[in-house]
């Protein structure tokens, strides 16, 4: 694993921030190696000398913008102990806000490039995998500990609940229909209680 103090490696690291920033702003088919460049205050030879083609500097910056997500949900997690207070802090870390509003724009190139590329599929399918698993240990810890219903299904809650939230984390982001972000918490927060609450 590289070391995350090195020159070489911020470097690294400064390119995949500019390339986010691009994906976001043009989208995966129009952005250019010379765009993540100039974002990045460097060359398009230094761009090609990390990552020798366009693909793979933008592949890495849909991992890196991934990575970077799950480390802070799961850093700001594990500072609550309650499994409601846990999915509670979850939906507001997921609301498309922000910088979580640029997450999601990735999200979407990172979508409908999977529908072309098999090795994205692939991706995608463990991405989901690990968020559900996550989603799912929350709700066993809450049956365990009599905070959650004991007759609910912990796996297929979190796959409803995922299915859920991206479909209106998407309308929201693109306006048609929730264009308050409140109304998709209160629809998220409505969901857990209704379906968890003893």
């Amino acid at each position: 694993m590289p070391d995350p103090t090195t020159p070489d490696e911020d470097r690294r690291v400064a390119i995949l921030e500019a390339a986010v920033a691009v994906l976001v702003d043009r989208g995966y088919g129009s952005a250019r190696v010379s765009d993540i460049a100039q974002r990045a205050g460097t060359s398009t030879g230094t761009i090609h000398y990390y990552f020798p083609t366009k693909v793979d500097v933008l592949d890495a910056a849909l991992q890196y913008a991934y990575d970077r997500s799950s480390v802070r949900q799961r850093a700001e997690l594990a500072t609550l102990d309650d499994p409601r207070d846990r999915l509670m802090r979850l939906i507001d870390l997921q609301i498309p806000d922000g910088d979580v509003e640029a997450e999601w724009a990735v999200w979407l190139e990172f979508w409908n490039e999977a529908r072309h590329r098999t090795e994205l599929r692939e991706r995608n399918a463990k991405v989901y995998r690990g968020w559900i698993e996550m989603i799912a240990t929350i709700v066993q810890d809450g049956i365990r500990r009599g905070t959650f219903r004991g007759d609910v299904d912990a796996d297929d809650f979190a796959l409803r609940f995922t299915g859920m939230f991206d479909g209106l984390g998407i309308q929201v982001l693109l306006g048609p229909t929730l264009d308050r972000r409140w109304q998709l918490r209160q629809v998220m927060v409505g969901m857990v209680d209704r379906e968890l609450s003893p």
